[in-house]
């Protein structure tokens, strides 16, 4: 079936040949895909470095306060590193899978570029990890 066959949109208009627009053939969606996951891997480490960073800052400022507070009452000051690392696992895990899983999604489709898909993913991963992070007090 060719373009010519097909009735134009409106009757008095005529159709204009190559206007259709073809599908993407197996490599090129795979390529697409790959580009987009790789943009947003990219993207959502420089978010994760950017969380290692917030995380250093917190442990810093708590660890001041629970040496000042173990200053003026011995045996009261303490910190436990490692809640902080845990509370923060899940906000990761749902960053990462979301914008991964959304990549999948729109790396497929042709209404914006792979980068633009991999970058816009990474977005929404950012997001909700930014959420699991306020809904467990660490933000």
């Amino acid at each position: 079936m060719s373009t010519a066959d097909v009735p134009p949109v409106h009757p008095g208009l005529p159709q204009v040949a190559g206007t259709v627009p073809g599908s993407l053939d197996d490599a090129a969606v795979a390529h697409r895909l790959h580009t987009a996951q790789r943009w947003a891997a990219g993207v959502l480490a420089l978010a994760t470095l950017v969380l290692v960073g917030y995380l250093a800052l917190v442990a810093a400022a708590v660890g001041l306060a629970a040496w000042v507070l173990g200053v003026v009452r011995p045996g009261t000051g303490s910190f436990d590193l490692s809640a902080l690392v845990v509370d923060a696992l899940p906000a990761l895990l749902v960053g990462w899978c979301t914008a991964l899983a959304t990549t999948t999604v729109l790396a497929r489709g042709v209404s914006m570029g792979a980068r633009v898909a991999g970058v816009t993913s990474a977005a929404v991963g950012i997001v909700l990890g930014a959420l699991v992070l306020r809904m467990s007090g660490l933000l």
